[in-house]
């Protein structure tokens, strides 16, 4: 959930004129469900369902005892002006709009899935275990949060975990985060 904790932040301080968005040069994103986590959208209905028998309703009640920012995983959603007039236990889920990502600033991320190729049928399914290859782009047939293909990175036959700890990842994003070099003032 960092990368939309980071998008969350940026977006608010922007918003609200703050200073600190003008001194950020880079965010990156390890796995981040930008478009929402299957497994929030798992919990969400099986809530429901259970809440609806009297046997099985202490059960839908404690799934329902989510934290906001665990609802928030439904579609990824990064400010709470975009589903404040929704029900949160409504079984359907209206979509919600996605702020852009904050400009003067370079978007990384990384995704892994479980095969070795992304666009194996299995790794289309299950992703990293956690989250889906095109929810760590944030892009999808119908959506696009403004992520550019050059500045991910995939990882295959990796899980959600180990994009936290792998050199690959590392070695990516090194070069990419240096300060670029300036000359003095009269050099060439």
């Amino acid at each position: 959930m960092g990368g939309l904790v980071i998008r969350s932040a940026c977006h608010l301080a922007t918003a609200d004129d703050a200073n600190w968005p003008t001194l950020v040069r880079h965010t990156v994103c390890l796995g981040t469900p930008h478009l929402g986590a299957p497994l929030a959208r798992g919990v969400h209905p099986a809530t429901a369902a259970l809440r609806l028998w009297s046997t099985t309703r202490p059960f839908g009640a404690l799934l329902g005892r989510r934290s906001a920012g665990v609802r928030d995983l439904f579609h990824g959603a990064v400010a709470e002006e975009y589903w404040r007039d929704t029900d949160p236990e409504a079984f359907w889920q209206p979509a919600v709009d996605y702020p852009p990502l904050m400009e003067g600033a370079r978007h990384l991320y990384v995704t892994a899935t479980i095969t070795r190729r992304p666009d194996h049928p299995f790794g289309r399914i299950v992703g990293d275990g956690l989250v889906l290859t095109n929810n760590g782009r944030g892009r999808d047939r119908k959506r696009h949060i403004g992520f550019e293909s050059d500045n991910g990175l995939h990882i295959g036959g990796a899980h959600h975990f180990t994009m936290l700890n792998d050199d690959t990842v590392y070695e990516w994003m090194l070069p990419l985060l240096r300060p670029r070099r300036t000359l003095p003032p009269g050099t060439v």
